[in-house]
């Protein structure tokens, strides 16, 4: 038995733009996350306080993302 195989090759350009800002433009914030109904209480209690959470983290070791910017 005999396998042909196709093989197609594409090109693909990423194009980014970047600027450079005085101020922050945006408040920072952390996304929101809800478990599903399912989910066990302590998933619920900890998505609950996922802000709070992220936010203690981030005064304590800083925003990697924020790092990248």
């Amino acid at each position: 038995m005999y396998y042909y195989y196709i093989l197609i090759y594409s090109l693909y350009i990423a194009t980014y733009a970047y600027q450079i800002h005085n101020k922050i433009l945006e408040t920072p914030r952390t996304t929101d996350w809800f478990p599903k109904e399912d989910a066990s209480v302590f998933k619920k209690l900890l998505a609950k306080n996922f802000n709070f959470l992220v936010q203690t983290k981030n005064k304590f070791f800083g925003s990697g993302t924020a790092k990248n910017q």
